[in-house]
């Protein structure tokens, strides 16, 4: 049975090493990435691969090896980690399907003062993953380091466990780098002529597109994956490529479908009766999908509700083939989040925006 093979995911490691960073000084087995303009210090594994963007740190093992660490800093409201977490597991909870709390928040210092770390784990889509944070506040900003690990569902190969020790170095080497905070800003993000800003990793290679999100969306990207999420309605859209043994689009949808109702049975796509030609081929129901237009290519469209334990999103589809590869974007809205009108206004704006070159 042909299946569709997802290879660049939300944690596709990155391919750019950061030109800005000094080296030197670094414990042994580490790297020295003190890049202007941050508010903090640290060390990252090696032989990872790492770049500064967006006003934090991303590193990964390998672009075959689904581990990644970010080390980032945010403004918050909360007062305390405690009060942090709270809010955020919230947000968790609904944007992982099966999320669990692997070990409960615990005192750990971050940065050389009182902070915590975290561990948990999840679905996205058939994906899963588990997860650290740690994390401490000081003068209402956050500071946060996230390790990620997707579970090889191939080799059953503990990948969290494997690169834990690194996730922990990178924590126990982070310092504050104030007086750096002080000399230099993050770069803006480009916008474009509807106030979009311009989100992933342009530089890696084989990913040349530009991609743009509605303003005031996090830009949560990895790599060859860009994601964009609104951290008020929990909204996001990314966009990803895929290799697929699929002959055409019809068959292409019929797998990604199957696959989705595999992890979340209660999710509600639309179909139609089957023609008479179709159903010379034994077929009575047909999805529903349309064409579409994306980057002056030809795509297919399916919009569909994603059901999961915790909450319904309108979501929409859109895959294209640009060369040899698919690639797919996806919309998710909570269900109550937003009008439709308004939502049909991010997708039309994001589709005519993107370009695949």
């Amino acid at each position: 049975m042909k299946k569709t093979l997802i290879t660049f995911l939300i944690f596709v490691c990155l391919l750019l090493t950061v030109s800005a960073c000094s080296e030197g000084g670094a414990p042994a087995g580490m790297q020295t990435v003190d890049c202007d303009g941050l508010p903090y210090h640290t060390y990252l594994p090696d032989q990872w691969e790492v770049r500064q963007a967006n006003g934090h740190l991303e590193a990964c093992v390998s672009s075959s090896t689904p581990v990644a660490i970010t080390v980032r800093h945010v403004r918050v409201e909360e007062e305390n980690v405690n009060d942090y977490w709270q809010n955020e597991q919230k947000k968790l909870e609904s944007l992982y399907a099966d999320f669990k709390i692997e070990e409960k928040l615990t005192e750990y210092t971050v940065c050389a003062q009182a902070g915590a770390v975290v561990s948990y784990s999840g679905k996205l889509d058939t994906r899963s993953y588990r997860l650290l944070q740690a994390m401490t506040l000081k003068d209402g900003t956050l500071y946060l380091v996230t390790y990620s690990a997707q579970t090889n569902v191939k080799t059953g190969t503990d990948l969290y466990g494997t690169y834990l020790d690194d996730a922990y170095r990178v924590i126990d080497n982070m310092s504050f780098a104030e007086q750096k905070a002080e000399g230099g800003t993050a770069a803006e993000p480009e916008e474009n002529e509807k106030g979009m800003i311009r989100i992933g990793d342009t530089a890696t290679k084989g990913w040349k597109v530009r991609f743009f999100a509605p303003k005031g969306w996090l830009d949560e990207s990895y790599g060859t994956f860009a994601f964009a999420r609104d951290p008020e309605s929990n909204a996001s859209v990314s966009l990803c490529m895929e290799e697929t043994e699929a002959t055409d689009f019809a068959e292409y949808w019929e797998q990604t479908v199957k696959a989705l109702k595999g992890v979340y049975p209660d999710s509600e796509f639309a179909y139609r009766e089957a023609s008479e030609e179709e159903k010379k081929d034994g077929k009575t129901e047909m999805l529903v999908y349309s064409e579409c237009t994306v980057s002056s290519l030809r795509g297919e469209r399916i919009d569909y509700v994603l059901v999961t334990d915790t909450a319904r999103y309108q979501c929409t589809k859109a895959a294209v083939i640009g060369g040899y590869k698919l690639y797919v974007l996806t919309f998710m809205f909570p269900e109550g989040s937003a009008e439709a009108d308004a939502n049909e206004r991010v997708i039309s704006d994001v589709l005519s925006s993107l370009e695949i070159k």
